[in-house]
């Protein structure tokens, strides 16, 4: 059974999501699912497995690196303001 993994948990599920292209780039081979939010508590997406594939793109392993970079920047923006400052101030 293919399997995806939701925050730390496991998800075991019917039918492989995966499609092994990469939505971003284009790239065909092993692909990774990332989540851009995890809405969802994981005994909600244990019972409710269908949930684990909401907010979710299939990413090549690049991509994938910096979509999570992504989620990082953007949850910390005030931050990543203020070092975009102090750089310009060197």
């Amino acid at each position: 059974m293919p399997t995806i993994k939701y925050r730390r948990a496991t998800i075991q599920l019917k039918q492989n999501p995966r499609k092994g292209i990469c939505e971003c780039c284009g790239r065909k081979g092993k692909t990774d699912l990332h989540h851009w939010t995890y809405e969802f508590e994981t005994k909600e997406v244990k019972k409710h497995k269908e949930l684990a594939l909401k907010n979710v793109n299939e990413l090549c392993f690049f991509c994938h690196r910096v979509a999570n970079s992504m989620r990082i920047v953007e949850s910390n923006i005030y931050i990543c303001n203020k070092l975009k400052e102090i750089r310009c101030h060197m």
